[in-house]
């Protein structure tokens, strides 16, 4: 069984759980060859193996696939492969039997299943370690306090290799910014393709709002001191940036059209209140949402989930039609 955890313009994780079959493969394939159609000239790849069944069927199409990124060689960037000691030696000898160091044009490099994050921070590029390890440091310790030797060690990096690549704090400060807006936007997209009806898109939007226990997670910083420091980041980089305004701007834009599309869906249905325009939901969702930090503060991160359950639970009583 395929289960992907990663599918977003140059990267595409996977894991496999049991046995590898002809559908799993041919849906990597796809998801492979659908990036290059949109445009990407080097992918990036995760495959985590811990959990598979090393049965002769598998190991036939693990094979077929190792051919087939051979073939395929020039649109690598860097492979991972993450498992345990047994199927990092089965991959060994059959990347050894396909490839036989001839003319690799990627980087692969093996991980053991405890060093996920490693795994994933080796497929980014210098500048994308440095924006993730910005974010993080913004998160974790906030504007004032990060430095850019804070950043470029996380990133494992000299504060030269920081300046090849941006040339202040708040140059990467903005870019951070920025980053947070489009993964929140890639979120809205995929939680617009899950929802099955609009209570489950409003639903869906509103935990990811307020979803401030992964940034935490992300940081590796104290609840608190995130829930504090994202807004602070936020608004200062929104405020003080036009490219992040903009980019800010985009995304409310896109929240909008998509709201308006699913409001009108929950009308037909006669789930939403016929008299509510998108501009009444959209102007309470972030009333409600944007006050979510101080709950977060006061009530603390054991029980911060369930205050978001009611919060959400009240919003949806203002909008949804009566019975």
């Amino acid at each position: 069984m395929l289960n992907v955890l990663k599918n977003n313009k140059t990267f595409l994780g996977f894991e496999v759980i049991g046995s590898y079959t002809a559908e799993d493969m041919q849906t990597v394939e796809f998801l492979f060859e659908q990036k290059i159609k949109m445009g990407a000239k080097k992918i990036n790849i995760l495959i985590k193996l811990d959990k598979l069944s090393l049965d002769k069927k598998s190991l036939q199409f693990l094979f077929k696939e190792a051919v087939y990124a051979f073939k395929n060689r020039k649109r690598f960037r860097n492979i991972a492969l993450v498992g345990n000691s047994q199927v990092k030696r089965a991959m060994f000898k059959l990347d050894k039997l396909v490839f036989q160091d001839k003319s690799k044009t990627m980087i692969e490099k093996y991980f053991d299943v405890k060093h996920m994050e490693k795994a994933w921070l080796f497929l980014k590029s210098p500048k994308e370690k440095l924006i993730s390890a910005g974010v993080r440091s913004f998160l974790k310790f906030g504007y004032h306090q990060t430095t850019i030797t804070k950043i470029a060690r996380r990133a494992g990096l000299t504060k030269g290799g920081f300046y090849h690549h941006f040339t202040s704090k708040k140059s990467i400060f903005v870019t951070c910014v920025i980053s947070l807006l489009q993964n929140w936007q890639e979120q809205l997209a995929q939680v617009d393709s899950e929802s099955a009806d609009c209570f489950h898109f409003l639903q869906s939007c509103f935990e990811m709002s307020c979803n401030l226990e992964d940034q935490a997670k992300f940081s590796g910083a104290d609840f608190q001191a995130v829930v504090m420091n994202y807004q602070e980041i936020m608004n200062l980089g929104i405020l003080s940036s036009k490219r992040a305004k903009n980019a800010a701007t985009r995304v409310r834009e896109q929240f909008c059209k998509t709201l308006q599309k699913r409001l009108e869906q929950g009308k037909e249905a006669g789930k939403i209140r016929k008299d509510l325009q998108v501009e009444n939901v959209l102007a309470l969702f972030f009333a409600v949402t944007k006050g979510m930090p101080n709950v977060a503060l006061s009530v603390g991160e054991a029980v911060f989930a369930g205050e978001v359950e009611k919060a959400f639970a009240a919003f949806w009583q203002m909008v949804r039609a009566l019975d």
